[in-house]
């Protein structure tokens, strides 16, 4: 098992890239809890637990799901945490979003593939192996690279992050030296964690937040002009551009029936448990256009997740515009997606595409009555905005469709 492990790590040098081989036969050779669950130990990050203050999260999409990456794993020591299993550019969590003037700082391990970055209002900063420039990036990748003058001088061991916000501001230093300052925009992403690229194997240690943070009542989800925090489930379909699959629009006029439009639109807001319920916002919807040249009765998947999921008791809110056969925007936690059809909400199970090893249809449809909540057909309000809260209470799911209950069912 070494040997072949060996031998891809070595193409993965020469080519630059970093293929499935490494990930399954890097969760064979370090004897992964993942491979039998009933052998996880309680240092192994697996899951949220309420009690704890980090939380491990994979984003999966159709190919890493449909080539059978392995789950991420970080482990804790005392003061430390490692990534020791990526499936992606994985994410370790702090438990509650952050807003007002703090700092955190930590010491992460550095060069040689093992690379960690401390992510604050959805940027983190990465010194190159060179020391004479320095990367940028966002949740999904390194988004440019920027000139140090004059160079960090030679380093040795962990490297020394602290970010510090003080209101719109982020600044980032590395050991003791203004790096980089970040505007923040009104409606940042509040979620303060550890990043690990996918080809690295990083650590952290000593972290720790000070100052004055605030935790916000709600966290609005779709306010960035480039949906920043938002994933396509599959690579056919990107997010945030004007080219894209899914996009904002910062207009009201989307409502109205253009043929070369038609879609989804949404606007999502997420309260957190201990505060009260979220209001909505409408001014900035998510868009997805129709592929004109299919017919209705093709199935073409198309998902867009959050990148923080529902890790604890809280609830989504978001209004959708429905014009009955043409627009909707149906609910979806990982593969079960709630389908609100106007007569009764029906279960469909996403499928991978290309990459699908369940053999669902596509277009599979599952009628639950038994969690089926209300009169038979649903309140639906044709062309106009209809108003979604989707709450997690302990392993149950509540599906309330303008202020009526029409749907639960446990996990």
């Amino acid at each position: 098992m070494q040997i072949g492990f060996n031998s891809i790590a070595r193409r993965q040098r020469v080519n630059n890239i970093w293929t499935i081989w490494d990930q399954q036969f890097k969760t064979l050779s370090t004897g992964s809890p993942h491979l039998d669950p009933a052998t996880a130990t309680s240092a192994s990050v697996r899951q949220y637990r309420p009690s704890g203050q980090w939380a491990s999260v994979n984003v999966p999409n159709a190919e890493t799901r449909g080539n059978g990456i392995p789950l991420s794993q970080w482990t804790l020591s005392r003061g430390r945490a490692a990534n020791t299993l990526s499936h992606g550019n994985d994410h370790l969590y702090f438990y509650a979003p952050l807003r007002g003037d703090f700092e955190v700082e930590c010491d992460c391990e550095a060069f040689g593939w093992r690379d960690s970055q401390l992510l604050v209002g959805g940027t983190w900063v990465n010194l190159r192996h060179t020391l004479d420039a320095y990367d940028v990036g966002s949740l999904h990748a390194r988004y440019r690279r920027l000139p140090l003058t004059p160079k960090m001088t030679k380093l040795r061991g962990d490297l020394h992050y602290r970010a510090v916000v003080r209101g719109d501001v982020t600044t980032t230093f590395i050991n003791g030296r203004a790096i980089h300052e970040q505007q923040l925009l009104p409606d940042s992403d509040p979620w303060v964690a550890l990043r690990n690229d996918y080809k690295n194997e990083g650590g952290t240690r000593n972290l720790r937040v000070t100052g004055n943070p605030v935790i916000p009542s709600k966290v609005r989800m779709t306010m960035l002009d480039q949906l920043e925090g938002w994933i396509a489930y599959y690579h056919h379909g990107g997010v945030g551009g004007m080219n894209n699959h899914w996009r904002q629009l910062n207009s009201t006029a989307f409502a109205s029936d253009n043929p070369q439009g038609g879609g989804v639109y949404a606007s999502l807001q997420q309260a957190h448990p201990a505060t009260d319920a979220a209001e909505t916002a409408v001014e900035s919807p998510i868009e997805v256009r129709r592929v004109p040249s299919l017919s209705t009765e093709s199935h073409y998947e198309r998902a867009v997740f959050y990148h923080r999921p529902m890790l604890e008791d809280g609830t989504i809110d978001y209004e959708f515009f429905y014009r009955e056969g043409r627009l909707t925007v149906h609910p979806a936690i990982d593969r079960l997606c709630l389908l609100m059809d106007p007569d009764g909400v029906k279960v469909h199970w996403l499928t991978d595409g290309m990459h699908d090893r369940s053999n669902l249809s596509p277009g599979n449809e599952i009628v639950e009555p038994n969690n089926r909540r209300g009169e038979s057909q649903l309140p639906l309000l044709n062309n106009a905005w209809n108003h979604v809260s989707l709450s997690l209470k302990g392993d149950v799911i509540e599906l309330t469709l303008n202020d009526r209950l029409i749907y639960q069912r446990p996990l």
